[in-house]
């Protein structure tokens, strides 16, 4: 059908693509982790203000989402915003202090000095 998705894995971070129809547009958004791939494609494509409006979107809709503060952090911080970075990133750590994504986020804290 015409609704038809297909989803792929970014080669270099292995994160899971947008969904993207057989047009060629990008499929509909389901939830938090299709938002989620959808702005790290941004992100990885180097248009970040893309994503960070996708995330800052989703964090409201899901503030209990360490993935979605750890992905604004790292977003925040390509843009130079560094207090916001550390903020977000702080507070993945806050959600899921024993994840994988607490150790990526505590990570990106070091490194930002």
């Amino acid at each position: 059908g015409g609704n038809c998705c297909f989803y792929d894995l970014d080669p270099v971070h292995f994160y899971p693509v947008i969904p993207v129809t057989k047009a060629g547009r990008l499929g509909p958004r389901v939830g938090g982790a299709s938002c989620l791939s959808e702005s790290w494609v941004y992100y990885n494509k180097g248009t970040y203000y893309s994503a960070r409006d996708l995330l800052e979107d989703a964090v409201k809709a899901e503030p209990s989402n360490a993935a979605m503060h750890y992905h604004l952090g790292m977003t925040y911080s390509k843009l130079g915003r560094k207090s916001d970075a550390v903020l977000e990133l702080k507070k993945a750590v806050s959600l899921a202090p024993n994840s994988s994504t607490a150790k990526d986020a505590t990570t990106a804290l070091g490194q930002l000095g």
